[in-house]
């Protein structure tokens, strides 16, 4: 009777536990992609995957103060749990070009990943939210016979896993580890990652990740009244025609590969851009545009030891925001004997929705770079229209959320009271606390 008292006192904390503190599935990582061969869309991610799951687990589990029960076990299983998340690699992308440094002509090699973590109902397969995360790693090389399209694929493994992990390696110390066997380089890859806490260096993928998952509450995602995310992210023809190299500009190499200038990669940088700095400004989380859509239809989920894909259906948007980017200028501003002054201008226009109904707002934006540079160095114009690009996004989220009346007046096609009337309307619709 005394053992039957204690389980009846017991069991209401216990249902109680179970309220406040509800299980989420850990369904592991995996790719976005239709094709049944990951290996061939993600060439270097795929071989890193069977080490890099188990380490993800494992600093999973070791999170600590989490409003919710996280279960690890069956990590490769999406049929666990109310709620499942997983992490998956959206792009690998590896881009390079010939550059100038120092009077010497050096293959310039850009890293690029863009990785989503779905958190979504393990019964209808619906996303209820993306926490999109991406970055990019440069490395000069020697040029191999004349040509930067020539690849070592361990080298570029090896420096993939480096930019997951954040280490940081000098070239030698690179071609080092190349002479050890894959499994020995990768496993002294993790211990130093490990032992350096290496995931905590900022804007580190993983760490973002973590991170994110640290601050998930499963109760306000099901307690969500609305879905709001990118409803559209178009571009002029003007400038298509700019980033693919078809006018004075070469092509933006850091969204290129073999086969030239690559649009979704582009829109899915805009994308996560935007959603990082918006969630940053009013901690709500946006619906990201994803590979070729940002409306309706599903996200087509691979594991790479599953033969079927996971199909999770992207949400309706009950309100978005519609992104043009209308072209890039670039003009020069001084010269003197040995430097040159140049700006460079990024231009767009940004449209609060509520998508396929009606348009709230609609602004221009823009933003100029101003820097100068050494006469005779290779400059290198897309890496400063993106940075301008970029900026022009946060500086809008920024406005809105405490208004600069400079910005206002220099940076927007909109007088300060229109700006005003358009930011509360869109903190209203929102609801956003912090603005």
């Amino acid at each position: 009777m005394k053992k039957l008292l204690v389980i009846l006192m017991i069991s209401p904390s216990i249902l109680s536990a179970q309220t406040l503190y509800p299980t989420l599935q850990w369904a592991g990582i995996s790719f976005i992609t239709r094709d049944i061969d990951v290996s061939e869309q993600f060439k270097h991610s795929s071989i890193l995957n069977e080490d890099l799951r188990p380490f993800i687990t494992k600093k999973l589990s070791s999170l600590n103060n989490l409003s919710f029960v996280l279960n690890v076990e069956n990590a490769e299983s999406y049929r666990d749990g109310t709620i499942s998340f997983l992490l998956a690699t959206d792009t690998e992308r590896i881009s390079a070009g010939k550059l100038n440094v120092n009077n010497e002509i050096r293959c310039l090699s850009i890293y690029s990943i863009s990785l989503q973590a779905f958190v979504y109902d393990q019964a209808s397969q619906s996303i209820l939210q993306i926490f999109p995360f991406s970055g990019e790693v440069n490395h000069l090389d020697p040029l191999i016979e004349n040509d930067c399209k020539k690849r070592n694929h361990d080298l570029d493994t090896l420096r993939i896993l480096m930019f997951y992990l954040s280490i940081d390696k000098s070239r030698v110390e690179q071609m080092e580890l190349l002479k050890m066997p894959f499994e020995q380089r990768v496993s002294q890859l993790l211990n130093e990652s490990n032992k350096k806490n290496s995931l905590q260096v900022p804007n580190n993928l993983f760490g973002e990740f973590m991170a994110s998952i640290e601050r998930l509450d499963p109760n306000a995602i099901r307690d969500t009244n609305f879905i709001v995310g990118i409803s559209e992210i178009s571009l002029s023809d003007l400038s298509v025609n700019q980033l693919s190299g078809f006018t004075e500009f070469s092509e933006n190499k850091y969204f290129s590969d073999i086969f030239g200038f690559q649009e979704d990669a582009f829109k899915i940088w805009m994308s996560q851009q935007f959603t990082k700095w918006f969630n940053e400004a009013f901690n709500l989380p946006l619906i990201p545009f994803t590979k070729g859509k940002a409306l309706g239809g599903d996200v087509p989920i691979k594991f790479s030891d599953s033969a079927k894909i996971l199909n999770l259906k992207l949400p309706s948007l009950d309100f978005g925001f519609k992104i043009n980017i209308r072209g890039f200028k670039k003009a020069k501003l001084d010269e003197s004997r040995l430097r040159q002054a140049y700006a460079w201008g990024a231009f767009g226009n940004i449209v609060f929705e509520n998508p396929g109904y009606q348009e709230y707002t609609s602004i221009d934006v823009k933003n100029i770079l101003s820097e100068e540079v050494n006469k005779g160095d290779d400059i290198d114009d897309w890496k400063r229209f993106n940075f301008s690009l970029n900026k022009s996004m946060r500086d809008y989220i920024q406005n809105l959320k405490k208004l600069d009346k400079k910005w206002v007046k220099d940076n927007t096609n909109l007088k300060q009271k229109e700006f005003k009337k358009q930011s509360k309307l869109i903190i209203q619709k929102l609801k956003l606390k912090d603005a």
